[in-house]
C-alpha cells in the first residue's frame, strides 16, 4: 500500500496525498516537468521519468489546398474524370491532430460526411501534418473541412468552393457524352434513301439528369473525308448540349457513314456511327414493241432495279406504266379485189371477201343465198 507520493517539479518537491491534483494552482501555459516518486509501508518506492505536461490551447491551422494532376480548372470549377485527390497541410504544435472532419456539400442532395486520413508530413516537423480526402464520381458541389487536436481544439472551417475562395466547386463525373441520330424524323436509319436526307445530331452530355462538366468538343466525319469540327462555343460556360445538322451538299451520291465523336471537361469520350445509303438508278433499256390488231405494245422505255420508269437513259424523267403503254390497233376491213363479191337483190348483205388493212385474211361471208353477181 503506498503511503504517500512525491511530485517533484524544477523547484521544491509537493507531498501529494490521496485525491490531490499535482496542477493545482500552477499556470501550464509554459508547462512543467513532473517526476513521480511513491513509497510504500515497507520503504519500496519507484521513482518515474520525468514528465513534461504543457496546456495546449493553439487550434490547428489549415494550409491551402493542392490536387492531384489531371484536374482542369474552368469558370473557377475543378473538374476531374476519375477521384480527385485533395491534399491539405494542417500546422499542429500542440497535442496533435486528433482527426480531421469533412462534409460533401452536394448541389441538389443531401450532405455526405467523411472523415480524412491523417499523417505526420515529416519527422523533423512534428507540428506538420497532411489530411488527404478522396471525392469520388458523381459529385457537384463543395467541401467544408475541420481538424481537431488532442486537447480538442478545433479548427477554423476550410471551404473548398465557396464565394470569395476563387474556387466555385468541384465536379467529378466520368459520364460519357450521348451521342444520336435523326435521319429525315427518325431514329431509325431506313435502308435506303431516294435522295440525300435531313441528317439531325444531338449530343448530350446529362443525359437523365447526371452530373456533367460540359462538352469541350464535338466532330464529325462523312466517309473518309476530313474530320470537321464542330464551330460551337464551349468556352464561356458549362453547355451540355448541343444539336446540327449534317450538311446535304457533302454526302456522296450514294451515301457514306457518318462518324460523330465528343470529348467533355472531364475528358470522357463518346463515338457513334451510322450509314446512310442513297439510291443510285441504274437504266436498263427496255425495247420497243410495235402493236397489233389485238396486242399492245410500247415505246423505247428505261427501267431501274427499285421499279420505277424512265424516258432517259440517265433517269432524270421519270414515267408511268401507262406512258409507256401503246395501244393495239385493231380491226380495219376492207374488200379483197382480187375475190369475188355478190351484192344481195335486197343490197342488205354482201357476200365478200374480208381482209384487214393491218394484215391477215379475216374470213368471207358464208351466207348462200341468191343474188346478183358483181
Amino acid at each position: 500500500m503506498v503511503r504517500w507520493m512525491m511530485v517533484s517539479m524544477k523547484k521544491s518537491p509537493v507531498l501529494l496525498q490521496e485525491g490531490d491534483n499535482p496542477n493545482k494552482g500552477l499556470c501550464l501555459c509554459r508547462g512543467h516537468t513532473y517526476t513521480f516518486k511513491a513509497v510504500d509501508a515497507a520503504g519500496n518506492e519507484t521513482v518515474t521519468e520525468a514528465l513534461t505536461v504543457k496546456l495546449d490551447t493553439i487550434k490547428p491551422v489549415m494550409g491551402e489546398a493542392a490536387f492531384n494532376e489531371g484536374y482542369k480548372n474552368l469558370w473557377n470549377w475543378l473538374i476531374r474524370k476519375d477521384s480527385l485527390e485533395i491534399t491539405v497541410p494542417v500546422e499542429e504544435a500542440g497535442s496533435g491532430i486528433e482527426s480531421v472532419d469533412y462534409e460533401l456539400i452536394p448541389e441538389d442532395s443531401s450532405i455526405t460526411a467523411g472523415r480524412a486520413s491523417v499523417k505526420k508530413a515529416s519527422v523533423e516537423n512534428r507540428a506538420g501534418y497532411t489530411e488527404v480526402i478522396y471525392v469520388n464520381p458523381d459529385f457537384k458541389g463543395k467541401i467544408k473541412i475541420a481538424a481537431k487536436d488532442h486537447a480538442g481544439n478545433i479548427s477554423d472551417t476550410k471551404m473548398i468552393g465557396t464565394d470569395g475562395s476563387g474556387i466555385h466547386g468541384i465536379i467529378v463525373e466520368d459520364h460519357a457524352p450521348e451521342i444520336t441520330f435523326s435521319v429525315n424524323g427518325s431514329e431509325s436509319p431506313a435502308e435506303e434513301y431516294e435522295k440525300a436526307p435531313t441528317v439531325v445530331v444531338t449530343v448530350k452530355d446529362d443525359k437523365e439528369n447526371v452530373i456533367s462538366a460540359g462538352l469541350a468538343s464535338v466532330a464529325y466525319q462523312i466517309g473518309n473525308s476530313a474530320e470537321h469540327v464542330l464551330q460551337e462555343d464551349f468556352t464561356t460556360g458549362i453547355r451540355t448540349e448541343v444539336k446540327f445538322s449534317i450538311p446535304k451538299e457533302k454526302l456522296p451520291a450514294a451515301g457514306a457513314d457518318i462518324t460523330v465523336k465528343a470529348v467533355d471537361n472531364a475528358g470522357n469520350r463518346a463515338e457513334k456511327k451510322i450509314t446512310v445509303r442513297i439510291h443510285t438508278h441504274r437504266a436498263v433499256l427496255v425495247k420497243a414493241v410495235e402493236p397489233t390488231c389485238l396486242a399492245e405494245g410500247n415505246i423505247a422505255y428505261y427501267v431501274c432495279a427499285c421499279g420505277r420508269r424512265y424516258a432517259d437513259s440517265s433517269c432524270t424523267t421519270e414515267i408511268t406504266s401507262q406512258d409507256v403503254v401503246l395501244p393495239a390497233k385493231g380491226h380495219t376491213e376492207a374488200i379483197d379485189p382480187a375475190k369475188r363479191s355478190y351484192l344481195y337483190a335486197d343490197r342488205t348483205n354482201t357476200r365478200q371477201s374480208l381482209q384487214c388493212l393491218w394484215g391477215g385474211d379475216q374470213g368471207s361471208d358464208s351466207d348462200t343465198s341468191a343474188g346478183t353477181s358483181l
